[in-house]
């Protein structure tokens, strides 16, 4: 076979084009709802800003304060378990202990905030990948 008859060569076509035009109707849709999630995302900054970027400063604040709270425990947990012998780091007591400071680790370092309202790009669900039809013939 060298090449695509001409009646499946012109179902291909038209399948194709129609899926071109659909999905330029589908974008188009999609950017208009972008643009009005857009106004309504703008107007409530506009009418909020104020309560925002103090709740902003207030949980950023808050957010370091606690994370040297809890670094200065997690501290305090590695200075006991260092004064603890090899024998203890192997019992349940010593495991148990060790875990319960990973956890207060853990929390240390997830505690780290920094908000941002001002964050929203838009919904991404275009279909921007235009399909290119395949030559009929070799």
């Amino acid at each position: 076979m060298k090449q695509i008859n001409k009646k499946d060569s012109a179902v291909l076509t038209d399948n194709h084009n129609d899926l071109i035009a659909n999905t330029e109707k589908y974008n188009n849709l999609i950017t208009e709802l972008n643009s009005r999630i857009q106004a309504v995302f703008n107007e409530f900054v506009e009418q909020n800003e104020s309560q925002l970027v103090g709740l902003e400063t207030d949980i950023q604040s808050t957010a370091d304060n606690l994370e040297k709270l809890s670094l200065a425990q997690v501290q305090k947990m590695e200075d006991y378990i260092s004064e603890r012998s090899e024998k203890w780091h192997d019992t349940d007591s010593g495991l148990n202990f060790t875990e319960w400071k990973d956890d207060w680790e853990e929390f240390a370092n997830d505690v780290v905030r920094t908000p941002d309202f001002d964050c929203f790009s838009g919904i991404e669900i275009q279909l921007e990948e235009k399909l290119k039809i395949p030559k009929f013939n070799r």
